[in-house]
């Protein structure tokens, strides 16, 4: 039978150990690093690493002649996502980390090709409809690229989002910084100046009072 066509199948597995503090931190990390939404974009980037891992794997058991085809086939899948070189082998499959499939998020590659300022920008960007890849807008932060479309992200019909002009030092922010800047400097020198007046009325009064007594 056919699952429900409403619900959509889960694309991760959760971890076996949720309370396991070394993971929890390794994802917090990630988590920050990525500007991720949320853990379970950490799973679901692990889930892909590990079904590609069990694949070699069964590859390394898998009779002669399925080997070379079965091996053809992972490594041209990986390379197409430019997670692996050409000439990787099964090995270099086994060595992958779950950031080699982080990296070629389209939210870290909006980063990575300097189109936003911070991850969390990008992201900002591809959710709101800024980006293409190769002419469709992609409003999933998630989606990985393919090693050709890499070159072929751009702002969504060469439109730049106006955010990227305003920066924290702008004019408006300068001048409302430097208003409260001379607003307590004239405090602090009006201060001062009252200060001063006042030594100098004693000063005149003294005076005054020492010249009636003279007299």
């Amino acid at each position: 039978m056919m699952g429900d066509p409403i619900k959509l199948r889960k694309k991760y597995n959760s971890p076996r150990k949720p309370w396991d503090k070394s993971r929890i931190v390794a994802e917090n990390e990630l988590i920050e690093k990525y500007g991720l939404s949320s853990k379970r974009e950490v799973w679901v980037a692990k889930t892909m690493l590990r079904r590609k891992r069990i694949s070699a794997r069964n590859l390394f058991a898998a009779k002669p002649e399925l080997l070379e085809s079965g091996k053809k086939r992972l490594i041209e899948s990986l390379t197409k996502q430019g997670i692996l070189s050409s000439d990787a082998t099964l090995d270099g499959v086994l060595a992958l980390n779950v950031e080699d499939f982080l990296e070629r998020r389209l939210q870290t590659l909006v980063y990575r090709r300097g189109l936003a300022n911070t991850i969390k920008q990008a992201r900002q960007f591809i959710v709101h409809g800024w980006i293409e890849v190769n002419g469709h807008k992609v409003k999933a932060p998630s989606a990985l690229i393919a090693k050709e479309d890499e070159e072929k992200i751009r702002y969504y019909k060469g439109v730049k989002p106006k955010i990227l002009d305003v920066r924290m030092d702008a004019p408006e922010l300068q001048k409302s910084k430097l208003q409260k800047e001379t607003a307590k400097e004239d405090t602090e020198n009006g201060t001062e100046k009252d200060a001063e007046d006042a030594v100098e009325n004693n000063e005149n009064l003294e005076e005054v009072v020492e010249w009636k007594l003279q007299w």
